[in-house]
């Protein structure tokens, strides 16, 4: 077995690519067997595996014909690319919901949209417009497109097979069937699983005011001898007060990471190419910044909750209080999905109706006569890869992989599982975080309610449950109808930099995303400055903006 240098940057592969190409050009690491060649990027992980060299090793080893078998027990967020020295194949294989972005064309792959562009011919006429649209409204691509026309992203449980004689082909991973695992301790026994590893790396965890980074900490402390905690907002606003008694609670220092806008320019530059051109660049702006203070440090991995939701009734608010029934795939899709209800200004807005109904459609494809796993299903497969695999892969940029025990697969089958009544007033999180932590169970969130099982905490609770509810509805509501929200919640918790809007609207950068759009026939400039785009807009139009830049432009 042989491993190469390590390296945090992307990797592009055409058919006839040779093996040691790949080793020379992009330093991978890498394993090799009798039979296959397997690089990597990300952070591969198989319970008893010391590190992901040995799991990807455990995961080849054996096995005679396709590495379907092997690999698909493989745990982590990463891209695995393996090489068939006997049929001189390349088989690329993504993490077990397809997080981690891989995009394909006719002539081969990347993990980056951008190094596309910089290996191809591609211009401003290879821009989709519907997907900008679908970009604008969404936050992400729920249609089943990328920005660029030819270009298309892996699905989850799908593998890209590259073959010597040219081309490129998309099928089925092969099914392997996995032991049932016990709902409440799913996420203990999986921590517990890869806790040799993360002892071997230098781990922060990401610690903010709500419950699924609480019980992540909370499995930190019984599972690691070290760690960093970190929280990025502002100093003294709400959900920062929570993490500092948190980790006072536990006796473990908390570095508190606020928001600089004094180099935004340079900031959304880097962090355009950092997010790969997929990423919101003013509302993640905040948490990039904290990876990049975390890479400065040293630090490799950083343990996050995304995909907490999931093992919440979070994708059910809407239909408080009827709980029972048939999913209302429309409504879900108006207060969970859609950003706007505005018509943007764009100068085709015929798109936005093509584009909703596409969503729509594929929407009720998904949809079963559960209605909580339907809703659940939807947000895993149209909005989690984008929405966590973009911010995931832009941490990876800057050399901190993500473990992220709730996202991966084995974990969030068993969360879509579960009824729905296990999921309410974060009952599972209560279980679990009261049983190991109880000191910190009991410490309110910044939603009001605790993490405690017992009976007069969860009785209390229940008011502030439904009054979290309730505000996250209208906040919802107001966003797309005025793009604002009133009531502080989320990323308002935690505490935005308060000149960031007006540095965003102030930049340079702005200033040419908005032009490249305009002089495209894409963006109405009257239009947007009447509409008074609130922020979040503006991050939107920004990050399609500057790609549309290098489509125009060529890249620097």
């Amino acid at each position: 077995m042989t491993t190469a240098t390590h390296s945090p940057g992307d990797v592009a592969l055409a058919p006839h690519t040779m093996p040691e190409a790949v080793a020379t050009r992009f330093r991978l690491p890498h394993v090799e067997t009798s039979r296959f060649i397997a690089f990597w990027l990300g952070l591969p992980m198989r319970t008893g595996a010391e590190d992901s060299s040995a799991a990807v090793a455990a995961a080849l080893a054996d096995v005679d014909d396709v590495a379907d078998r092997g690999i698909a027990d493989l745990d982590g967020m990463f891209v695995l690319l393996v090489y068939d020295k006997r049929g001189k194949t390349w088989s690329v294989y993504g993490d077990s919901n397809g997080i981690l972005p891989l995009y394909y064309d006719d002539i081969g792959c990347s993990t980056s949209i951008l190094g596309m562009l910089s290996d191809r011919t591609y211009t401003i006429d290879d821009l989709d417009r519907r997907a900008v649209v679908d970009f604008y409204l969404h936050g992400v691509v729920l249609s089943r497109r990328t920005l660029l026309r030819s270009v298309h992203r892996l699905p989850r449980r799908t593998v890209l097979v590259l073959r010597r004689e040219g081309g490129a082909a998309v099928r089925p991973l092969q099914d392997v069937a996995r032991a049932a695992e016990d709902s409440e301790t799913c996420v203990e026994r999986y921590f517990a699983d890869h806790a040799r590893l993360l002892g071997q790396r230098r781990v922060t965890v990401l610690l903010t005011g709500g419950s699924d980074s609480r019980w992540l900490f909370c499995l930190a402390r019984h599972h690691l001898a070290r760690f960093r905690t970190v929280i990025a907002g502002e100093p003294h606003s709400a959900e920062v007060a929570v993490a500092e008694k948190v980790a006072a609670t536990a006796e473990v220092s908390l570095d508190v990471v606020p928001e600089t806008v004094a180099n935004i320019d340079e900031d959304l530059e880097t962090m355009f190419l950092d997010g790969d051109g997929v990423v919101n660049l003013v509302q993640h702006h905040r948490t990039w910044q904290m990876a990049c203070h975390e890479s400065a440090l040293g630090q490799d991995v950083l343990i996050h909750g995304g995909g907490g939701e999931f093992f919440r009734d979070t994708f059910s608010y809407q239909d408080i209080p009827i709980y029972v029934g048939k999913p209302n795939i429309e409504k879900f899709y108006r207060l969970r999905l859609s950003l706007s209800s505005a018509v943007p200004p764009f100068t085709e807005p015929v798109y936005v109706r093509e584009i909703r109904r596409e969503v729509l459609d594929r929407m009720h494809g998904i949809a079963s006569a559960d209605k909580h796993r339907t809703y659940n299903e939807i947000y895993l497969i149209m909005k989690a890869p984008w929405i966590f695999g973009g911010v995931y892969a832009m941490y990876r940029r800057r050399g901190l992989h993500v473990f992220a025990p709730f996202l991966d697969g084995r974990n969030v089958a068993v969360a879509l599982a579960r009824p729905i009544a296990q999921k309410m007033l974060h009952r599972w999180h209560r279980r679990v975080v009261s049983r190991r932590c109880p000191q910190l169970a009991r410490i309110p969130m910044t939603t009001g309610m605790t993490l405690s099982d017992a009976p007069l905490d969860m009785l209390v609770d229940a008011a502030a449950y439904m009054r979290d509810v309730s505000l996250r509805v209208v906040n919802k509501l107001a966003r797309r109808w005025w793009g604002r929200s009133p009531f502080a919640m989320g990323a308002s918790a935690v505490g935005r930099h308060p000149d960031l809007a007006e540095a965003v609207r102030g930049a340079r950068v702005t200033e040419r995303a908005l032009g490249a759009l305009a002089a495209a026939g894409i963006l109405h400039r009257d239009q947007a400055r009447e509409r008074a785009l609130a922020v979040e807009e503006l991050g939107r139009l920004v990050t399609v903006g500057l790609l549309v830049e290098r489509l125009t432009v060529g890249t620097p």
